[in-house]
């Protein structure tokens, strides 16, 4: 189970993330190994996944 500061700092990196890739398009992704074989996730994606996050962090909080 996380913390409740995990997911809070998660959705700020996935959000800063997602900025830098509106400025500066895919190539921002080059050189970090976790993008090697795999392809970076959207803008709309992440804004998808933050949701999902954000509905799991408000299900533990009810639970």
């Amino acid at each position: 189970m996380l913390t409740s500061r995990e997911p809070a700092t998660v959705l700020a990196a996935l959000r800063l993330w997602q900025r830098q890739l509106a400025r500066e398009g895919l190539a921002f992704a080059d050189g970090f190994r976790h993008f090697v074989d795999e392809v970076p996730l959207s803008e709309p994606e992440i804004d998808t996944l933050c949701d999902r996050l954000n509905d799991a962090d408000v299900e533990r909080d009810i639970a």
